[in-house]
């Protein structure tokens, strides 16, 4: 077939055209449909608004005893705040807080005024209030309708779910019911002439569970200010009034529950060491009964190896102490490269470098100032950028100080690893028995150190106790932030683009189901190459179909025996035949037919083998449930001969070659000249030679090995073949005529019209074959794909 040398072909243009005038219709439907639901859909929406507060961790009024201290623990005294951060976001959100907030407000009912249309929630607007007890926890988060009947009267009607009529009561009275308690308490606004107007309106209530109110106010959004101790509490309501007052509570319980925090986090700390002090002090009585299990039998250390040991230990510490240390300085490096010129390290504890110490301290002194100058002036002032320069400054010299410590710190660890081994070497020289009561009492040395530390911690907690103060205040009132949604025009315009997704996917899935090719015959009739047949769609799994006599008879089976015909005359030449089997795409079921030919084959009384060469993703193997250690990978790899890996199959006559473990560069062994080798040797051996090769459209290795090749077959799927691969395909075959090229359409299913499958039909012709017959098809674990 002539190739056309134009961009683009008139028949491409008549195919364009043809599907615009068939489908133009969707795209002026399907938008249009889109702006309508996206309007209903906004109006129904509920308005949502922001409101949001500040507040202050560490006012810095009070000097902070407990961090000090705390900073024995491994947290820096002037960085624990940022660690601590982290933990009153959570008790901000915490279940007990919240719970404490909204006891102190009156949320336990919302109310409504029902329109036209739709439903607006209301908040301290309506001319009354009810305080309800709900005794039946079903009438929780209902809808109860509220109807003014007169200046002393009201009407309450239940939800729809609950059969029951309406109630009718006077304000300010207790109505006793089985159900709840209720008292409705009237507003000024209720009074003889505005009774005709309030009558008209249909409010609605709705009582709320404590619990359902404190996983409503939950949401609060916490930010931490630019790695200030300031918190930015955000809320977003239907109602800003509400939002405001909730975060307005939020805050001062929070500032009353801040000292209680602080003094639960110091007893919880101290209960943790007490913890690891027990789990410890058990290692350290462990250890000592094997060390006195061991010297009971005489074996006593001399004062030398003791002094071995003593250093041995002493070493462990130290290059324990130097990785923190190193590990730390690391960090502090990576963040002072990669942050910007606002952040501030977090949690870089290295206690014992005056300069680190100095130089952080500075750069959190400067960021303080820079954020309370803020409040009188613009952070684009003189003032700003000469803190942000001066802080710019102290980072680079930090930077140049820390290369030169990380190597001070790496050539230390490197001699401490010297006299490690050395001291090792001399412990390896000592008799097993003294040898092993030394590692017993470096063990013991190590947890006494570490059991020391706690204790010394312990200490520092428990003083520090006496210095817990709260230090945290609000420094900016709830104040609202307007609506946040929703977004009208975003809705809109998303609404409309998915009208057009959906216009252009229902277009595309008419192309793709006009464009399948799904009959052989049609493949022959746009295809260069030979047709051998197609190979119906079937529920058997992996080679069954060939190899259980049981399936001989199947239309699979049939299949491949009207393939193997083809081949025979596709090259009646004599000798031994390679035959390569690949794909254009994955999952068109090359090696489900590549198996399946080698395995009709080999039933013909034809001695065959199986190659693997898909290296790639390998799945031969699979099929016979082989080990794939070794293979032609490591053949080609110079590892293994390939001899030894071939191994037989259920199959009489059938050998494979597995393709051994997937290679780094399997693309590169393919190139090797053992390829050829293997083929030459092996064609004395066999009669045919079926190679299953990676898909052609993602790797080149099939195009490689059709150099060793005498005919080549492409499986095409028939939910993958197009025309477009079809003109892929005999673009190949226009290159390589000297080649025998021929095709094979897989998971042939039957149509729902124009033709009519029976159990076994068959169609012979040239090099064609079809026939279909319904079923489900898979191999492997993948029925979809074979």
């Amino acid at each position: 077939m002539e190739k056309s040398k134009n961009i683009v072909d008139a028949d491409d243009l008549r195919f364009v055209l043809k599907i615009a005038f068939k489908n133009w219709y969707w795209f002026v439907l399907f938008p249009a449909i889109a702006a309508v639901f996206a309007y209903l859909y906004t109006y129904q929406l509920p308005r949502i608004y922001a409101a949001k507060t500040e507040i202050l961790l560490k006012s810095g009024d009070t000097y902070d005893y407990q961090d000090k201290l705390l900073g024995g623990l491994g947290s820096n005294s002037v960085y624990a705040l940022y660690g601590d951060i982290t933990n009153q976001k959570r008790v901000i959100q915490s279940h007990d807080l919240i719970g404490d907030v909204i006891d102190r407000l009156d949320f336990d009912v919302s109310y409504f005024i029902e329109g036209r249309l739709k439903t607006d929630e209301v908040y301290q607007s309506t001319p009354f209030t009810i305080d309800i007890k709900v005794l039946e926890s079903k009438l929780y988060e209902k809808y109860f309708g509220f109807k003014i009947l007169s200046v002393d009267s009201f009407e309450i009607s239940f939800p729809e779910s609950i059969e029951r009529q309406p109630i009718k009561g006077h304000f300010g009275e207790t109505i006793h019911d089985h159900d709840f308690i209720i008292v409705v308490t009237k507003g000024t606004r209720i009074r003889e002439q505005s009774i005709p107007a309030l009558s008209e309106t249909n409010y609605k209530f709705v009582p709320h569970s404590r619990s359902y109110l404190i996983n409503k106010y939950k949401r609060v959004k916490i930010t931490n200010v630019n790695y200030t101790s300031i918190l930015n509490l955000e809320l977003q309501d239907q109602i800003p009034s509400r939002a405001i007052h909730y975060l307005d509570t939020l805050s001062k319980v929070y500032i009353q529950y801040t000292l209680q925090n602080r003094i639960d986090k110091n007893e919880n700390t101290r209960k943790y060491i007490n913890k690891q002090m027990d789990e410890i002090s058990e290692v350290i009585k462990g250890i000592e009964r094997e060390l006195g299990g061991q010297k009971t039998f005489g074996t006593e250390v001399d004062e030398v190896r003791k002094n071995l040991l003593d250093r041995l230990t002493e070493l462990d510490i130290n290059e324990t102490k130097l990785l923190k240390k190193l590990g730390q300085v690391e960090l502090l490096d990576s963040f002072l490269v990669y942050s910007d010129t606002e952040s501030l390290p977090l949690m870089y504890a290295v206690d014992d470098d005056e300069f680190i110490l100095n130089s952080l301290t500075q750069l959190y002194n400067l960021q303080a100032q820079k954020y309370t100058a803020g409040f009188e002036q613009t952070q684009n002032s003189k003032g700003a950028e000469q803190i942000d320069y001066e802080k710019k400054r102290i980072k680079k010299e930090l930077l140049i100080y820390i290369a030169g410590l990380r190597k001070r710190l790496a050539l230390e660890l490197n001699q401490i690893d010297k006299r490690k081994q050395e001291k090792e070497a001399e412990l390896r020289q000592m008799p097993k028995d003294e040898r092993e009561i030394l590692n017993i009492e470096r063990k013991l040395a190590i947890n006494q150190n570490l059991y020391n530390f706690l204790i010394e911690q312990r200490a520092k907690l428990i003083i520090a106790r006496a210095g817990i103060i709260p230090e945290s205040k609000v420094i900016e009132k709830g104040r609202s932030l307007g609506k946040v949604s929703p977004d009208e025009k975003k809705i809109m315009t998303t609404f409309v683009v998915v009208g057009i997704v959906i216009a252009l996917l229902i277009t595309v899935l008419r192309v793709l189901f006009f464009d399948r090719i799904e009959s052989t015959g049609e493949l022959k009739s746009i295809s260069n190459s030979p047709v051998l047949g197609g190979v119906p769609n079937t529920d058997l799994q992996t080679i069954e179909a060939i190899a259980d006599s049981k399936y001989l008879r199947s239309p699979a089976a049939e299949s491949f025996r009207s393939i193997r015909a083809n081949i025979q005359y596709l090259s009646p030449d004599d000798g031994a035949k390679v035959i390569m089997v690949t794909s254009l795409y994955p999952g068109e079921g090359k090696t489900f037919n590549s198996v399946n030919i080698a395995g009709i084959l080999a039933r013909a009384n034809k001695k065959v083998l199986l190659l693997d060469f898909d290296m790639h993703k390998p799945r031969v193997h699979k099929f016979f449930e082989f080990n794939n250690q070794h293979g032609l990978s490591t053949f080609l790899s110079g590892i293994s001969n390939y001899k030894d890996d071939i191994v037989s199959t259920p199959i009489d006559n059938l050998k494979v070659l597995t393709a051994g473990p997937v290679p780094p560069n399997a693309s590169e062994l393919v190139l090797s000249p053992l390829v050829a080798e293997l083929l030459k040797n092996e064609k004395e051996n066999y009669d045919y030679i079926v190679i299953d090769t990676p898909p052609v459209m993602l790797i080149s290795d099939s195009m490689i090995l059709t150099n060793h090749t005498d005919v080549n077959i492409y499986v095409m799927n028939t939910k993958k073949a197009t025309r477009h691969g079809v003109k892929i395909l005999n673009e190949i075959h226009d290159k390589h005529p000297e080649k025998a090229h021929a095709l094979i359409l897989n998971n042939i299913r039957a149509k729902r019209f124009g033709y009519y499958y029976g159990k076994y039909q068959y169609a012979y012709g040239g090099y064609g074959y079809g026939y279909g017959y319904g079923y489900g098809y898979g191999y492997g674990q993948e029925k979809s794909k074979r």
